[in-house]
This record gives structure tokens, sequence and C-alpha cells, in this order.
């Protein structure tokens, strides 16, 4: 079936995405809009896409890929890699379903859960449930929906503008912080340090009073005590950061 051209599914499906993310992430100041018209451009070149023109198709086929205006070729992951020969265009089409079904059903549920712990907690400043492991989930759910999109029904147009939409929401998180350290001094600094970041994890280690290294990280070598912890010490990376603290020495030293 050739969904191609039905200008009613497209502007349902606009006014269906835009709607969830209105009811749950409400925007009120120019940031937020700021940001919303980013998501807003990713969901209308999406979907007129999806279920009008297909010119990401067209574009690939003019360069020579044997593409044609086919709902399923507008799967471009699973048939691009059907082209070379790792799975069938059919089988890749239920694969990158599945898991992109899967990745939207966790973004529903971070921006959907984020709004009920804010808008029933009764109190300023929410620090459990989900925002005790993530202190954004609304954001993070929004990035994680949209990537599930570019795996379902990639184009040329939302690949190029992912990573600025990511971008924007980082940028607006981290104003957020600010804003709430300011307002909220100690206790937010308390709180930031006991909730996982949405774009880095820390792990607390128990070092014995050892230095450690990245490359001793990866290793798993053992400790070894001799070498004195630098107070301080922080070994950052974009995806995960791995915090050295001299304090839980007590277990390696009675041992």
């Amino acid at each position: 079936m050739n969904l191609f051209g039905d200008w009613f599914l497209v502007i349902t499906s606009i006014l269906l995405f835009t709607a969830f993310i209105l009811a749950f992430i409400k925007p009120i100041r120019k940031r937020d809009w700021k940001s919303l018209s980013l998501y807003e451009a990713f969901i209308v070149s999406l979907f007129t896409e999806m279920f009008g023109i297909p010119l990401t198709i067209y574009i690939l086929s003019s360069l020579g890929l044997p593409l044609v205006a086919d709902p399923l070729q507008g799967h471009l992951l699973a048939a691009l890699l059907a082209l070379v020969g790792v799975w069938d265009l059919e089988t890749g089409v239920t694969v990158v379903m599945v898991v992109s079904l899967l990745m939207l059903l966790l973004g529903g549920y971070l921006v959907v859960t984020g709004w009920r712990q804010i808008y029933s907690a009764g109190e300023p400043l929410v620090t459990n449930g989900l925002y005790g492991v993530v202190r954004h989930p609304q954001y993070l759910g929004i990035i994680i929906g949209t990537a599930a999109f570019l795996i379902q029904w990639p184009t040329i147009i939302t690949v190029a503008m992912w990573p600025i939409l990511t971008y924007a929401y980082y940028r607006q998180a981290k104003r957020e912080e600010e804003e709430l350290q300011e307002k909220f001094g100690e206790e937010y600094c308390r709180y930031k340090e006991s909730a996982y970041d949405d774009s880095a994890f820390e792990v607390q280690i128990d070092t014995g009073g050892a230095e450690l290294t990245v490359r001793d990280l990866i290793r798993g070598r053992d400790i070894d005590k001799e070498k004195p912890l630098k107070e301080g010490l922080a070994i950052k990376h974009t995806i995960f950061a791995v915090k050295l603290t001299p304090e839980a020495t007590s277990n390696q030293n009675k041992s």
C-alpha cells in the first residue's frame, strides 16, 4: 500500500505529536518556545516525507542508489542494509520498527512520568522517583523519541536537524540547572551530586586511597594502595563521568 501523497495523514500526525508535547511540556519562556520550534520543524519534516513526498528517496535514487518511492524503502536504514546483504528488506523493516517503537515508548514514558511527578509533587524541587535517577527526564524523552524516528524513517533533513535539536535541549537543561542552583542553593547542589545526568553518569569507586588512570579503569587493574589519590581527582567522558573519591577508603584499608 502506497501511503505517499496522503496529506490528511501528514497533518494528523503532525497535530498528534504536537499536542502530545504541548500537553506534557509546558513552554513558558522564550527559550522553551525556541526548543519547541526545533522539535516542531523536525516533526513537520519527518511526516511530510513519511506520508507526503519522499524527497530523500528521490535525491538518493538520483545519485544512483537503487531506491524507489515505496513505503518499505522509506525505512532507509533497513533498505540500505538490505542492499549490502545484511538482511532482506522485510526483515530489516521489522527490526527497525520494533527497535524504534520500543524507543518511542521509552521516550513517551519519560515525558509523561516526568510531567506527572512535577505537577503532583506539591513541592518546589522534585528530587525523588524518576528525578532521582535522571535530572531532565522530559528532555531525555524527547531526544530518545526523535532518535527513534531517525532509526524508523531517516531523512536528509531530520538527520541534519537532530544534533541541533539535541544540543538545544542540552543547553536549555544546563540553563535551568543554573537557575535552580541559584534559587535553591546547597539543596540543589546536593541533588545534582546524587542524581544521574542525562548526558553523564557518575560512578563512585572505592579506590582504597590509590591513584587510578583511565587505562587502569578500562583494564580493570587491581588498586595499588601505595599510590596516593589526588584530592578532587575526576575523570570525565562525554557519556560517562567517573569520580574518584578519597573518602571511601576504609574497606580497602581494613583488608
